[in-house]
């Protein structure tokens, strides 16, 4: 049982970083959080764990904001894999999975905005548009659904 659950553990931590390598979502770590946290662009970051199921829902949102947002230069979407880095979680407060921080640009690094809206993409789209000015460029998927009117 143990190694089933291990396995699992692994290979939700390989899908996940395989899923934000084929993304914008910019990947944190220890040795290059200061350089992308730096104050010189508006950040948002998700703090996550590879086996947290609501982290598991919002990823692909995630993904989809960071590819809206891959037309502005100043707008990072990134993610901390704080089950592997949990000294970065903690540095930041983070006591439950997905936490979500805004690191404004200009603004202090040390103490971001707790982000408490929705997880779904609406909502962190419009965080981000209005924290920072900028409009995701998000495609909407086509609808091949066709409405019957009875009458």
């Amino acid at each position: 049982m143990i190694f089933n659950v291990k396995f699992a553990a692994a290979v939700a931590a390989i899908a996940s970083a395989a899923l934000a390598a084929s993304s914008g979502v910019v990947s944190l770590t220890p040795k290059n959080f200061k350089t992308v946290v730096d104050g010189s662009k508006d950040v948002l970051v998700k703090f996550y764990a590879p086996w947290c199921g609501h982290c598991k829902t919002m990823a692909a949102d995630y993904v989809t904001l960071a590819n809206g947002y891959s037309h502005a230069d100043g707008v990072v979407i990134a993610e901390v894999n704080a089950d592997d880095h949990r000294d970065l979680g903690t540095k930041f407060g983070v006591e439950g999975f997905p936490t979500l921080k805004f690191f404004p640009k200009g603004g202090d690094v040390k103490t971001p905005e707790d982000y408490s809206g929705g997880r779904d993409l609406d909502s962190l789209s419009n965080f981000v548009r209005d924290k920072t000015g900028v409009a995701a460029r998000i495609k909407k998927p086509v609808s091949h659904v066709t409405e019957l009117d009875y009458e």
